[in-house]
Formats: structure tokens, C-alpha cells, sequence
């Protein structure tokens, strides 16, 4: 019997394993990509761009839900989740917008 199955891991929990690997991984990959579509589509003023970072989002939700399942949490876990959307939300606004700010051309006569 390997150490795992003897540690309190049944063999169908193996599933839910790699369920909770996959949806951490796109998670970050959403995420990133949440953050590229933003920041491009924000640079090119393109809607499409736009939208498609929100599409992005709604993976990273997607994701995270499965993450939820796969790792069975509850309680201050379920809590923790929330404030991984609520940063992978506002974070990427926060930095365009310090962008925007700290490269704004100052006028020399001022």
C-alpha cells in the first residue's frame, strides 16, 4: 500500500487531486491572461480587448469554483478564495491606473 492511500487518501480522491492541480493551474493561467487582455485592451482602447479580459475573468471564477469543489473547503478557506477574485479582480485596475498616473507628461512649465 503506497503512503498516500495509508495516510487517509482513498483511491477516489486521486481524481480530486488532479482536478484541484488542473483548476489551481488555470487559475493562474485565467488570471494572467485577465490581466494581458486588460492591460492591452485598455493601451488600444479596443472594447473586444476589453471584453475578452472579462471572458478571462469569468474563468478565473470558474476556476476557482473548481478548486473549491476539488479541495472540498469550507469555512475561512471559502473566505480565502473570495479575496483571491476580489485581488485577481482589482489588482490589474490598480496597477493600470498607477501606470497611467506615474507616466502622465508633466508640462515643464508648471
Amino acid at each position: 500500500m503506497s503512503a498516500s492511500l495509508s495516510a487517509g487518501m482513498a483511491p477516489d480522491d486521486i481524481p480530486r487531486l488532479a482536478a484541484a492541480g488542473l483548476s489551481a493551474a488555470a487559475v493562474v493561467l485565467c488570471g494572467a491572461g485577465y490581466a494581458t487582455l486588460l492591460a492591452l485592451g485598455r493601451a488600444r482602447a479596443s472594447t473586444a480587448l476589453c471584453t475578452a479580459a472579462l471572458v478571462a475573468y469569468v474563468g478565473v471564477v470558474l476556476a476557482a469554483a473548481a478548486l473549491c469543489w476539488a479541495l472540498r473547503l469550507q469555512g475561512l478557506w471559502l473566505l480565502l478564495v473570495a479575496v483571491l477574485l476580489v485581488g485577481y479582480f482589482t489588482v490589474p485596475r490598480a496597477v493600470w491606473r498607477l501606470s497611467v498616473a506615474t507616466h502622465q507628461e508633466h508640462d515643464p512649465d508648471e
